[in-house]
């Protein structure tokens, strides 16, 4: 008997109090509690072994072999003798041990199921060979055995593991009671050109010649031909044919560098028939950086030549500094990070985060902090936080952050979500979340964002209107989204119930701003609809926005957040909802448009104003607030002094933020 925890045995010793309470001291029902005394340690025994993994091995006469063979490419193409040691060993074997076999190279596949029968033919099975992965094969194996058999893996093979965890495969073979035992084959040797080696300098200028070193290794005297391409372009005009010796053979072939920007370049050699028998390391890359005029790439929503076009004065300038200035929209900016790091500096002038997708953002982000380039954001009426720059990889990256710390600049604020509860939002997404837990999750991640002093409410609607939290004070943030978590799916759509509902309260909230955040996936019946969200916005000065889900959103919903002086959102990946949530509630309750002339003020000395004598008349800016570690280089006027000019360092490459705009 075995045990795979033997610690759990030390159990046994609960059998000593067992058996001193338990011991049968009347004689009038001594047998009655020998019985229950016999029970008991019977149960703890079976419960303790039972922990303890105990096992009861029983020895077999039957064997099971499987012969794992290597056909990878190091291997050769020949396995003839492979196949000749299995038959040997078969013919041998007694009539009941069972034989099976796997070819493997980079993956694994049964070649023959484990049988007793004598016959072995010729290999048919085509794995991937240009890896060689023991560990898919021993895994393989382990799946194919039986429990009523001994257990053997052979390994024919040279022995030179490529991918996997071998050694992790054969401490899983060890621990099932799997043999492993290695017949080693070595192919024979046949005429081989490896490109070994390919060399160019890290940096070159533009317009400058470099060479290339290549290193070829023969195992015989051969001819090649040699080419060197670049951006799918052949940079020789011909194939270079080379005369190889056995042994190392190294060329040098010179180069110019004609654009800059970082640069790759693929050398490959082409060899004689039957003179190279393994033909995948017949192909090398490299790589170099062309440096030429620091490259500037600025964003921005305007094209040269709009008749408004915010860039007017910018572009010029960047031009008189000797910069090469190249200009992109949100959705011609490149999208990988082989385009990016060509660029010294990315400049993106006020431009919303929603005018980007995702994955511009993070590789924007990366750009700075992991390939040391530069970003500087320039200010504007859709930058920043009135840009939805909160919680997005922009706001990581900047030495800003959006949300106001100051709280006497704080107005008090009314906030109230009105949520569609209606059938189709309970509804899984994509991610297999439905759409009501979303909101629900949106609502209460917002309210982290409300202050003490504001006050909030939350309303739902299916073809009636619900209260689900009366408008209060956010002094108890955690019943107020306790209340929100009751949400239930279920029911029609009637907006106007629910808006109606909300809009009867909120006119009458003492706060100086009011704002109402609807959140719908369907359409409903429009009429009244905008009319009333103009009524609250012009009347009572509450404004409204709209989240929509779906592509099929209702046009009246845009109409309604127009007229009711809020944002508009057409969501297509649900999951952004929580997002647009926090940053409409930061919105909402926050003046972030400064909108006054006024004359920055220096604060601290830095390169980014070398050369400027005296500091220009801006006629605004928006309000953030700078990050601990941020250097404030100009200041806005008091009393709250915000940032106009911030810079910092984010990982390997800097970040500046200029609150105020470009014209």
């Amino acid at each position: 008997m075995t045990f795979s925890n033997q610690t759990a045995l030390l159990l046994f010793i609960v059998l000593l109090p067992l058996f001193y309470f338990g011991w049968p001291r009347y004689h009038f029902r001594r047998v009655r509690d020998s019985v229950s005394l016999a029970l008991r340690v019977v149960i703890v025994t079976l419960v303790v072994l039972a922990l303890a993994g105990a096992q009861l091995r029983q020895s077999t006469d039957r064997l099971a072999v499987i012969f794992l063979v290597d056909v990878s490419d190091s291997m050769g193409t020949d396995f003839s003798a492979q196949g000749d040691y299995i038959r040997e060993a078969v013919a041998n074997k007694p009539i009941d041990d069972e034989v099976g076999i796997v070819l493997f190279g980079a993956n694994a596949l049964p070649e023959r199921t484990l049988s007793n029968l004598g016959d072995i033919a010729d290999f048919t099975s085509d794995p991937d060979t240009t890896q060689t992965n023991f560990a898919a094969a021993i895994n393989l194996a382990l799946s194919m055995f039986s429990d009523n058999t001994a257990k053997r893996i052979v390994v024919l093979s040279d022995g030179i593991p490529t991918s996997g965890n071998a050694l992790q495969a054969a401490e899983l073979a060890a621990a099932s009671g799997v043999e492993i035992s290695y017949v080693p084959f070595t192919p024979q040797a046949a005429p081989e050109v490896q490109l070994l080696q390919v060399d160019a300098p890290e940096t070159v200028i533009e317009g400058q010649v470099f060479d290339i070193n290549v290193t070829i290794e023969a195992t015989q005297d051969t001819t090649i031909a040699l080419n060197i391409y670049s951006g799918g372009q052949q940079l020789l005009t011909e194939d270079a044919v080379r005369q190889l010796r056995s042994g190392l053979n190294n060329f040098t072939f010179t180069l110019p560098a004609v654009a800059s920007g970082p640069q790759s370049f693929q050398v490959l050699i082409k060899t004689q028939q039957d003179a190279d028998h393994y033909d995948q390391n017949n192909r090398l890359y490299t790589f170099t950086n062309v440096v030429g005029s620091p490259r500037v790439l600025v964003v921005s929503r305007t094209q040269a030549g709009e008749a408004i076009d915010e860039l007017q004065y910018l572009i010029p300038a960047l031009e008189q500094s000797g910069l090469a200035v190249e200009r992109a929209t949100p959705g011609t900016l490149p999208i990988s990070i082989q385009q990016l790091i060509q660029y010294h500096t990315i400049i993106i002038a006020n431009v919303p985060a929603n005018q980007f997708a995702s994955a511009q953002l993070e590789n924007l982000k990366t750009y700075v902090r992991d390939l040391g380039g530069g970003l500087v954001v320039i200010g504007g009426p859709e930058s920043y936080a009135p840009g939805f720059y909160m919680l997005t990889p922009l706001e990581d990256v900047l030495p800003v952050e959006m949300q106001l710390r100051d709280q006497q600049r704080l107005p008090q604020l009314t906030v109230a979500y009105l949520i569609d509860r209606s059938g189709s939002m309970g509804i899984p997404s994509a991610d297999g979340v439905p759409n009501i837990e979303l909101a629900k999750q949106a609502i209460i991640e917002s309210i982290e964002f409300l202050q003490a002093t504001d006050r909030a409410a939350v309303a739902s609607f299916d073809t009636n209107g619900y209260l689900i939290a009366p408008f209060q004070d956010v002094l108890d943030r955690r019943e107020l989204q306790r209340l929100v978590a009751t949400l239930r799916a279920g029911g029609g759509t009637d907006i106007l119930a629910g808006i109606t509902l909300v809009a009867r309260d909120i006119v009458n909230e003492p706060s100086q701003r009011k704002h109402i955040i609807l959140l719908t996936d369907g359409g409903a019946d429009a009429r009244g609809l905008v009319e009333l969200a103009e009524s609250l916005f012009i009347d009572h000065n509450v404004t409204t926005s709209v989240i929509a889900i779906g592509q099929g959103a209702a046009p009246f919903l845009r109409e309604m957040a127009q007229a009711g002086g809020g944002n508009y959102h057409l969501v297509t990946n649900v999951a952004e909802i929580p997002l647009i949530f926090a940053q409409e509630t930061v919105l909402a309750s926050r003046s972030y448009i400064v909108e006054e002339p006024f004359f920055p003020l220096l604060t601290a000395n830095n390169p980014m104003i070398q050369g400027i004598d005296a500091l220009p008349r801006l006629h605004g800016y928006v309000a953030a607030t700078p990050k601990t570690a941020a250097q404030v280089v100009l200041r806005g006027p008091s009393p709250f002094e915000d940032p106009i000019l911030v810079g910092w360092q984010y990982g390997l490459g800097r970040a500046v933020a200029f609150t105020s705009d470009a014209t």
